[in-house]
C-alpha cells in the first residue's frame, strides 16, 4: 500500500508538472519584402484570466522568444504602420513561427492649423482671437495676453524687448506712439 501511495504522488506529481511546464515559441516578424521588424511588441494573453500575460519585443533582426505554459492563448503582434496580427496557440513542444505583417493603408485627413501668431520680418501679425478668452474690458488686458508683449505703467509696449512704434488693427493704425 506504502508503495502505491508513493506512486500515486508521484504520478500526480508529474501530471502538475506537464500541465505547467514552460514552452518556448520563437520565430521572427517580418514586413511582406522579408524586412526584418525591430522592436515590434508580441503580447500573449491567457484565455484562462487568473494565468500571467507573457510579452517580447523583437531585436534588431526582428528575432523574438516567448516562455509559454501549456495553456491556450491569443498572441498579438504590434507595430507601428503595419496591420495588427493575432492567432491562437497551446504549446505542447517548443515551436517556431515566423510571422508577416503587412503595411496598413492609412491616409491621415488634412490638417489645419491656424498659427495665434506669424513673423515677417520686423513685424508680428497676432490672431488676437485665438489667445483671448473674452473677459478681457480694456485694450491693456488684451495686449498682456499676447506672446511677448509688455505693457509698462504708463501704457508703453515693448514687444520681445523692443519698443512699438506703430501698431495696426485689421490693418488700420490704431496707435502711432514714438516712443525713445
Amino acid at each position: 500500500m506504502h508503495r502505491f501511495h508513493q506512486t500515486f504522488i508521484l504520478f500526480f506529481l508529474l501530471f502538475s508538472f506537464q500541465s505547467y511546464t514552460q514552452q518556448s515559441l520563437s520565430g521572427t516578424a517580418t514586413d511582406s519584402l522579408d524586412k526584418p521588424l525591430s522592436s515590434a511588441n508580441l503580447l500573449a494573453i491567457p484565455k484562462d484570466s487568473l494565468q500571467e500575460v507573457k510579452f517580447s519585443i523583437t531585436d534588431n533582426k526582428g528575432r523574438y522568444h516567448l516562455n509559454l505554459k501549456s495553456i491556450p492563448y491569443t498572441v498579438t503582434v504590434n507595430y507601428m504602420g503595419y496591420t495588427k496580427k493575432e492567432f491562437d496557440i497551446k504549446l505542447d513542444e517548443d515551436q517556431s513561427k515566423n510571422i508577416i505583417l503587412q503595411e496598413q493603408a492609412e491616409s491621415l485627413e488634412e490638417v489645419v492649423l491656424e498659427m495665434p501668431m506669424v513673423v515677417k520680418k520686423d513685424t508680428i501679425i497676432y490672431n488676437v482671437n485665438k489667445l483671448v478668452t473674452g473677459e478681457e474690458r480694456k485694450l491693456k488686458d488684451v495686449l498682456k495676453k499676447l506672446p511677448g508683449v509688455e505693457v509698462d505703467k504708463n501704457g508703453g509696449i515693448t514687444v520681445n524687448g523692443k519698443k512699438v512704434t506703430t501698431m495696426l488693427v485689421e490693418n488700420k493704425k490704431f496707435l502711432v506712439e514714438v516712443l525713445n
